[in-house]
């Protein structure tokens, strides 16, 4: 009987150590409900060729509905000066991916590199999410780090991808609760 209730604990233990890292609390949810639970479509050239579109929530991405990676949320960071390129976007979320694997997206693509060409190809261990409003569209910047520590943005060291994304903004009569996603 003690073998059998060490083990259950064993178990219980097991899932609180997978389902208690999914937490993403700190994220303002102004910020949270612009970017998340949302149909993001690939619009950058790269995001075309390598991720295929996206899906946020506050524990996961998905790329292409079908690769996926938990995340935890570390922080907002603000840039002194926009980063030149897409957008030019200034705020953005930093996220720990807490479950980085070599996994392929659109063909044969890693988020960090191709195996093809790069048989040594990191793996991606944070992103930062970039959102702006434009015109009838929301955008959306995601930049994919390799290095062993949250990265420093603006020095973008360890920065292994980016990639562009957009939304159209529905008119306030054509509000719909968003799309389930599996993930």
């Amino acid at each position: 009987m003690l073998k059998l209730r060490s083990l259950l604990a064993a178990f219980a233990g097991a899932w609180v150590m997978v389902l208690a890292p999914s937490y993403a609390g700190g994220l303002p949810d102004d910020r949270a409900n612009l970017i998340f639970e949302k149909d993001w479509i690939a619009a950058s050239t790269t995001a075309m060729g390598v991720t295929g579109d996206v899906w946020l929530t506050p524990t996961s991405v998905t790329f292409d509905d079908r690769v996926s990676f938990r995340l935890r949320y570390l922080s907002d960071v603000t840039v002194a000066k926009p980063l030149s390129g897409w957008g030019e976007m200034r705020e953005f979320s930093l996220f720990e991916i807490l479950d980085p694997q070599p996994q392929e997206i659109l063909n044969g693509s890693h988020l960090c590199g191709w195996p093809r060409f790069n048989p040594s190809v990191p793996l991606p261990r944070y992103l930062a999410v970039a959102f702006k409003r434009r015109g009838d569209r929301d955008e959306l910047l995601i930049l994919v780090f390799a290095t062993s520590t949250p990265p420093n943005i603006t020095e973008g060291q360890g920065l292994c991808g980016e990639f562009g994304y957009s939304a159209e903004r529905p008119a306030p009569s054509d509000q719909k609760p968003a799309r389930k996603r599996r993930v």
